[in-house]
């Protein structure tokens, strides 16, 4: 059995993380093709913020491998870009 308490706050993380992948959605719309590292700067939060949100959205579909970009350093990275224009379930 699970805790009242122990629900909320599941409820509260589920809505945030739902928040915070729709803020990362439409970065990747507004950006067109974008790298974990740009959605960052775009958004200002911290990488490991971006990293899981955008495999969230890989697995859901909404979003998907758009090809290679060089970073700040010249290093090789992926981008991402929506899959349709679409607004978020």
């Amino acid at each position: 059995m699970i805790s009242d308490t122990s629900q909320t706050a599941y409820d509260t993380i589920k809505k945030q993380l739902a928040s915070r992948q729709k803020d990362v959605f439409a970065a990747i719309g507004l950006l067109g093709r974008a790298s974990n590292q740009q959605l960052a700067d775009f958004l200002h939060w911290p990488i490991n913020c971006i990293c899981p949100r955008v495999f969230e959205l890989r697995e859901q579909g909404k979003v998907r491998f758009a090809g290679y970009g060089k970073n700040a350093y010249g290093n090789q990275v992926h981008l991402w870009q929506q899959v349709e224009k679409l607004l978020f379930d």
